[in-house]
């Protein structure tokens, strides 16, 4: 199917114009300014214009379209919510490069022990500047390098006869399916996960070179953005301790606005913080729906589902650990403390049936999710790697 060659120049414009306006808002308007509400008014309007003049179906229009999303998030946390404001400086130049720093600094008011290290051995050590550049010019060329082999050189070789409608449902034919078709299965969940990791470790990596050596950055400022995959012993630690927390205090900020401002729960309520929980992944559902890879917007709200299912599967790791602390409390006659949680945690945890369901269940709802979207897709799809 022909596609149009996307605007990119124009798109660029756009997302130019974005940045400038929260900048301009943030730097010389007061916390309380009428100016704030027109710029960000503003800004979700050339954010809307950017997911329509950059509309192509690849890695780059969907990161594209990501990234603007999350900005105009953050935007609205940053004027309205938090209400952030630079520095008193008699400089303007001084004052647009401290404004430039909060607007580029999502992880600023994330708690630092949510933040990975650079060495899990030591927290507290911060490399030199050129152990640093050297470090994340190696990180860039093995991710380049992975991602030209897996998603290029090396791909799996998917025809559309894949991901036909008759095959959408699995547990319905259990005894039809084929090794091709779990392989296929495996590797389309796998591609997913391992392709926004590259990309998102990729884009940190490049602009923390460039931060340090061009305008030297203090490489502390630069921290990891994923943390270790062996802390990720359940679905929540999967999010609070490997994924990147670029958004994080978007989500959770703009899903308080809602609940506690807009909708008056009581942040007292001990539903509260799951309702946050449940909020934040829905945002991040929806922003991911905008983004999506199709022209019309929001014509799929799988992605919805899915991460609703993902707090759905945290909600049930903690039941299950708040069972299994309630009986050890009823048999050893103790009042729990907080070791003896944590410890309950990774015991819980690290139960065969439990940790299989709870991995499982996401791993099967995103490989229904992403091959319901090949499906709809595929009158697009022609016999080539994907």
């Amino acid at each position: 199917m022909f596609h149009p060659v996307p605007q990119l120049l124009p798109a660029l414009g756009l997302a130019v114009s974005a940045h400038v306006a929260a900048l301009i808002a943030m730097v010389f308007s007061s916390a309380d300014s009428h100016f704030r509400v027109i710029a960000i008014l503003l800004i979700v309007l050339l954010v809307r214009q950017c997911l329509l003049a950059i509309d192509e179906a690849s890695d780059r229009g969907e990161f594209f379209r990501l990234y603007m999303c999350g900005y105009a998030l953050y935007a609205n946390e940053f004027l309205l919510l938090k209400k952030l404001t630079v520095p008193a400086s008699p400089s303007t130049r001084q004052r647009l490069v401290s404004g430039l720093k909060l607007l580029f600094s999502p992880r600023i008011h994330v708690s630092r022990k949510a933040i990975p290290p650079f060495d899990p051995v030591e927290p507290s050590y911060v490399p030199t500047r050129w152990k640093f550049l050297c470090r994340q010019a190696i990180s860039i060329a093995w991710m380049a390098t992975a991602y030209h082999c897996v998603f290029h050189r090396y791909a799996l070789r998917i025809l559309i006869t894949d991901y036909a409608r008759p095959r959408e449902h699995l547990l319905r034919r259990l005894s039809q399916v084929s090794g091709r078709e779990v392989v296929v299965r495996v590797y389309t969940v796998f591609k997913e996960h391992f392709r926004n990791y590259l990309l998102m470790s990729l884009g940190h990596s490049t602009t923390s070179l460039v931060g340090v050596f061009l305008f030297q950055d203090d490489p502390a400022d630069w921290p990891p953005l994923y943390g270790s995959l062996k802390d990720a012993y359940t679905v929540r630690r999967y999010y609070s301790h490997f994924w990147h927390r670029v958004m994080r205090t978007a989500f959770v900020s703009n899903a308080k606005f809602l609940l506690f401002r807009l909708l008056r729960v009581s942040p007292s309520a001990v539903t509260s913080r799951y309702l946050v929980s449940i909020t934040a992944f829905a945002i991040s559902g929806t922003m991911h729906s905008v983004a999506f890879s199709t022209s019309w917007r929001c014509a799929s709200l799988r992605p919805l589902w899915y991460y609703l299912s993902i707090a759905s599967a945290i909600l049930v790791e903690d039941l299950a650990q708040l069972g299994y602390r309630k009986s050890m409390t009823s048999l050893s006659g103790k009042a729990p403390t907080p070791d003896t949680n944590e410890n309950s945690t990774q015991t819980v945890s690290k139960l065969p049936l439990h940790d299989t369901f709870s991995y499982l269940a996401i791993f099967w709802v995103f490989m229904g999710h992403i091959f319901r979207m090949l499906v709809d897709s595929k009158n697009s799809l022609s016999t080539a790697d994907l």
